[in-house]
Protein backbone atom coordinates (compact mmCIF):
# COMPACT_ATOMS: atom_id res chain seq x y z
CA UNK A 1 0.00 0.00 0.00
CA UNK A 2 1.41 3.30 -0.65
CA UNK A 3 1.36 5.83 2.11
CA UNK A 4 0.04 9.16 1.09
CA UNK A 5 -3.80 8.46 1.39
CA UNK A 6 -6.03 10.05 -1.51
CA UNK A 7 -9.38 11.65 -0.14
CA UNK A 8 -12.42 11.39 -2.80
CA UNK A 9 -14.93 13.98 -2.02
CA UNK A 10 -18.15 14.29 -4.88
CA UNK A 11 -22.04 13.98 -3.75
CA UNK A 12 -22.69 11.03 -6.41
CA UNK A 13 -22.34 7.72 -5.08
CA UNK A 14 -21.67 5.96 -7.93
CA UNK A 15 -18.69 8.25 -8.94
CA UNK A 16 -17.13 7.86 -5.59
CA UNK A 17 -17.77 4.42 -5.06
CA UNK A 18 -16.21 3.58 -8.75
CA UNK A 19 -12.74 5.90 -8.20
CA UNK A 20 -12.50 4.25 -4.98
CA UNK A 21 -12.83 0.80 -6.30
CA UNK A 22 -10.54 1.80 -9.26
CA UNK A 23 -7.86 3.36 -6.97
CA UNK A 24 -7.91 0.26 -4.13
CA UNK A 25 -7.34 -1.83 -6.72
CA UNK A 26 -3.98 0.15 -7.71
CA UNK A 27 -3.23 -0.60 -3.78
CA UNK A 28 -3.78 3.50 -2.83
CA UNK A 29 -5.27 4.37 0.80
CA UNK A 30 -8.57 5.58 -0.21
CA UNK A 31 -10.94 7.78 1.79
CA UNK A 32 -14.38 9.00 0.73
CA UNK A 33 -16.71 11.40 1.52
CA UNK A 34 -20.04 13.12 0.41
CA UNK A 35 -19.37 16.51 0.94
CA UNK A 36 -16.98 19.12 1.65
CA UNK A 37 -17.75 19.49 5.56
CA UNK A 38 -17.61 15.81 5.94
CA UNK A 39 -14.30 16.02 4.38
CA UNK A 40 -13.12 18.67 6.44
CA UNK A 41 -14.11 17.16 9.40
CA UNK A 42 -12.43 14.15 9.16
CA UNK A 43 -9.73 14.23 6.94
CA UNK A 44 -5.83 14.42 7.67
CA UNK A 45 -5.77 18.15 5.72
CA UNK A 46 -2.19 18.95 7.46
CA UNK A 47 -0.70 15.60 6.45
CA UNK A 48 0.28 15.02 2.42
CA UNK A 49 -1.74 13.48 0.68
CA UNK A 50 -4.51 14.02 -2.86
CA UNK A 51 -7.52 15.49 -3.06
CA UNK A 52 -10.14 13.99 -5.75
CA UNK A 53 -12.54 16.89 -5.26
CA UNK A 54 -15.94 17.26 -7.30
CA UNK A 55 -16.23 21.04 -8.16
CA UNK A 56 -19.95 20.90 -8.53
CA UNK A 57 -21.67 19.99 -4.97
CA UNK A 58 -24.67 21.77 -3.93
CA UNK A 59 -23.20 22.96 -0.37
CA UNK A 60 -20.07 23.93 -0.45
CA UNK A 61 -17.51 23.59 -3.73
CA UNK A 62 -14.20 22.95 -3.72
CA UNK A 63 -12.76 25.78 -4.61
CA UNK A 64 -14.58 27.98 -1.76
CA UNK A 65 -13.59 25.78 0.79
CA UNK A 66 -9.77 26.15 -0.57
CA UNK A 67 -9.77 29.66 -0.35
CA UNK A 68 -11.50 29.52 2.79
CA UNK A 69 -8.60 27.33 4.76
CA UNK A 70 -6.06 29.69 2.93
CA UNK A 71 -7.19 33.00 4.30
CA UNK A 72 -8.06 31.20 8.01
CA UNK A 73 -4.10 29.72 7.42
CA UNK A 74 -3.21 33.19 7.18
CA UNK A 75 -4.90 34.70 10.06
CA UNK A 76 -3.74 31.92 11.98
CA UNK A 77 -0.14 32.89 11.65
CA UNK A 78 -0.76 36.57 12.33
CA UNK A 79 0.80 38.11 14.98
CA UNK A 80 -1.09 39.55 17.92
CA UNK A 81 0.40 42.69 16.57
CA UNK A 82 -0.47 42.72 12.87
CA UNK A 83 -4.05 41.07 13.88
CA UNK A 84 -4.61 44.32 15.50
CA UNK A 85 -3.15 46.51 12.60
CA UNK A 86 -5.55 44.62 10.07
CA UNK A 87 -8.65 44.85 12.81
CA UNK A 88 -7.50 48.97 12.18
CA UNK A 89 -7.26 48.57 8.76
CA UNK A 90 -10.36 46.85 8.20
CA UNK A 91 -11.86 49.54 9.70
CA UNK A 92 -10.54 52.07 7.21
CA UNK A 93 -7.70 53.89 9.67
CA UNK A 94 -4.56 55.13 7.68
CA UNK A 95 -1.00 54.34 8.30
CA UNK A 96 -0.78 57.64 10.68
CA UNK A 97 -3.91 56.89 12.39
CA UNK A 98 -2.80 53.44 13.28
CA UNK A 99 0.41 54.66 14.45
CA UNK A 100 -1.19 57.56 16.83
CA UNK A 101 -3.77 54.82 18.01
CA UNK A 102 -1.27 51.88 18.87
CA UNK A 103 1.60 54.71 19.65
CA UNK A 104 4.14 53.45 17.13
CA UNK A 105 6.20 54.54 14.64
CA UNK A 106 4.99 54.76 10.39
CA UNK A 107 7.62 52.72 9.70
CA UNK A 108 6.33 49.97 11.81
CA UNK A 109 2.63 50.02 10.42
CA UNK A 110 4.28 50.13 6.99
CA UNK A 111 6.07 47.28 7.73
CA UNK A 112 3.18 45.34 9.40
CA UNK A 113 0.93 46.02 6.34
CA UNK A 114 3.80 44.73 4.12
CA UNK A 115 3.70 41.33 5.94
CA UNK A 116 0.00 41.37 6.24
CA UNK A 117 -0.10 41.52 2.36
CA UNK A 118 2.28 38.68 2.14
CA UNK A 119 0.83 36.44 4.21
CA UNK A 120 -2.83 36.68 2.87
CA UNK A 121 -0.92 36.79 -1.13
CA UNK A 122 -2.95 40.21 -1.52
CA UNK A 123 -1.22 43.12 -3.81
CA UNK A 124 -3.52 45.87 -2.63
CA UNK A 125 -5.12 46.90 0.54
CA UNK A 126 -8.78 46.58 -0.87
CA UNK A 127 -7.83 42.87 -1.82
CA UNK A 128 -6.70 42.57 1.71
CA UNK A 129 -9.90 43.60 3.27
CA UNK A 130 -12.00 42.04 0.97
CA UNK A 131 -10.06 38.52 1.99
CA UNK A 132 -10.44 39.30 5.51
CA UNK A 133 -13.84 40.03 5.42
CA UNK A 134 -14.77 36.70 4.15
Amino acid sequence: MLDLPIYIVDDDDSVRDSLAFLLQELDYQIYTFSDGAQFLQQAKIAQPGCVLLDSRMPIMRGQQALQTCHIQHAFDSLTEREKEILRLIVQGMKNQQIADDLCIAVRTVEVHRSSLMKKFETKSITELVMQYSK
